[in-house]
């Protein structure tokens, strides 16, 4: 009777990261999407590498329809998982839109260049996108931006972070050397060491009024920003800039 209860609580764990029986769509791009013609399993494969290899497999998933236009491929599969892991592989994904069912990224990175989170994800990982990324919307539903989730994603130019995100963490954006312009949103409390480190190409910076603290170094090696919009009482302005406090 115990093994099989032991037997059983470690089929839930093995699981642990399903978030239903129900089906979902994701949509992504290839850079070769011809290896889905050349590969009878290629569907089934690819999300098995999205949601965990070590929790996946092949046989688990059930793709109900799968429809090409252009480049980008639309598939509808069964069962949904609530966290998507992906580091990368010989699959060579563009660009992605996440499934409504996913609620935390663990990783989104290898070649993938543009991402889409839906409002349901809640949860970024640290370290969770790679050095490819030139595009991404963040879902609403967010409350920070964890400790080096865009560390050193040269390529990206822009990122709007959304009201609900209430602190920027350590080394989140350093080495982001394209980042042209960031949005940032009433809301947001607190910016960490080196968060915007340098950002080489940050022309004008603007901080909330709800911003509460700012560590020292945040915009350390912000080489290019001409303005910055700082509310008054609020420590660490740079002072190597056209400073204006509001």
């Amino acid at each position: 009777m115990k093994k099989r209860l032991l037997l059983l609580l470690l089929a839930c764990l093995s699981f642990i990261n399903r978030a239903s029986a129900q089906s979902d769509e994701i949509i992504f791009e290839l850079k070769d999407p011809s290896v889905i013609e050349r590969n009878e399993d290629a569907v089934a494969k690819i999300l098995c590498n999205l949601f965990g290899p070590q929790e996946t497999t092949v046989e688990e998933f059930k793709i109900e329809s799968c429809t090409q236009k252009g480049d980008r491929f639309y598939v509808k599969y069964s069962p949904s998982f609530s966290a998507i892991e992906y580091n990368g592989s010989n699959w060579g994904i563009k660009s992605i839109i996440v499934p409504t069912s996913v609620t935390r990224i663990k990783m989104l990175a290898g070649n993938i260049e543009k991402i889409v989170l839906p409002n349901t994800v809640k949860r970024i990982d640290p370290h969770a996108f790679g050095r490819s990324l030139k595009e991404i919307t963040l879902s609403s539903s967010l409350t920070e931006i964890p400790t080096s989730a865009f560390y050193c994603c040269k390529l990206l130019r822009r990122i709007v972070i959304p009201k609900s995100v209430k602190s920027i963490g350590e080394r989140a954006f350093k080495g982001c050397e394209l980042l042209e312009e960031i949005e940032l949103q009433a809301g947001l409390e607190t910016i960490g060491s080196e968060a915007f480190a340098k950002c080489k190409s940050l022309k004008t910076i603007r901080i909330p009024k709800t911003v509460k603290e700012v560590a020292y170094d945040a915009f350390y090696g912000c080489t290019t920003a001409t303005t910055v919009y700082w509310p008054k009482g609020l420590d660490h302005a740079p002072s190597n800039t056209n400073t204006i406090k509001y």
